[in-house]
């Protein structure tokens, strides 16, 4: 048997304490501490509570102590070691702190209450307990790591996104390049006529085509390591688009048309 159970079994043996109920909890907790000769380190031992939260119910302070399914829970442990009626005890608690009597109460190992709900009067008053507390913490971060991996299995599983914004539609040009300016998926393989191109940090991509007088193709392509890969081409008729070598003014109209692999 260790030092702390022959001490709560020596005081366990020991006659009830008399102590006035006429007196304030506090005053009756801190009166029948002393009279036993026990300390507050000793009794902090002996209940397995905090010597602040003793401290706090010996002064009053309840404001300053866990919610109220602990101060039960703090007192049982008290009247227990201290020999005094723990459900006087928790009743004049009750009183002053003007609570009405709970129903239907859950304990734990130390008589505690585990219910996450204490009754003030006619309503009823939700307690964040540290049980709850966990759970509601574990769940977010498993919505959090959730939301994550599908938001990159999107990415992978999805076609990746290939947006053509220049050159526009009825192109013509007398120039002998092209500036290319578009939007692509983050981390996609981008290529120009076989040529590879980086995509910017805000997805977006930009690049000169050299032209040749006639009809010119141009083919960009997006791809990722799932899915496979988007296709983009400027096509009149069959493809290309259009540098006038002659200098004559004229309309070409394209479509564009799209692959998916």
């Amino acid at each position: 048997m260790t030092a702390p159970s022959r001490a709560r079994y020596w005081f366990q043996k020991k006659n009830m304490v008399n102590i006035e109920s006429d007196k304030k909890l506090a005053e009756r907790l801190k009166q029948a501490r002393e009279s036993m000769g026990l300390a507050l380190e000793n009794l902090a031992i002996l209940t397995k509570i905090q010597k602040k939260y003793l401290t706090r119910l010996e002064s009053g302070q309840y404001d300053k102590l866990p919610s109220g399914v602990f101060v039960v829970g703090f007192l049982k442990r008290c009247a227990k070691v201290l020999n005094l009626d723990a459900n006087e005890i928790i009743d004049q608690y009750r009183k002053e702190r003007g609570l009405s009597d709970q129903k239907d109460r859950q304990t734990d190992g130390f008589g505690g209450v585990k219910s996450g709900k204490i009754l003030s009067g006619n309503k009823s008053v939700f307690v964040i307990t540290p049980k709850i507390f966990s759970a509601f913490v574990a769940l977010l971060v498993f919505l959090a790591i959730f939301l994550f991996f599908w938001h990159q299995m999107k990415f992978l599983i999805g076609p990746p996104k290939l947006i053509l914004e220049d050159p526009a539609n009825d192109f013509v040009t007398l120039n002998p390049s092209l500036t290319l300016k578009g939007l692509a998926e983050i981390g996609a393989n981008l290529t120009v006529n076989g040529r590879r191109l980086e995509v910017s940090k805000e997805g977006k991509f930009f690049d000169y085509v050299n032209l040749s007088a006639g009809l010119n193709l141009i083919e960009i392509k997006a791809a990722n390591k799932i899915y496979g890969y988007v296709k983009r081409r400027k096509k009149r008729k069959s493809q290309g688009v259009v540098r006038d070598g002659k200098r004559a003014s004229r309309a070409v109209r394209r479509r564009d048309d799209y692959e998916i692999g």
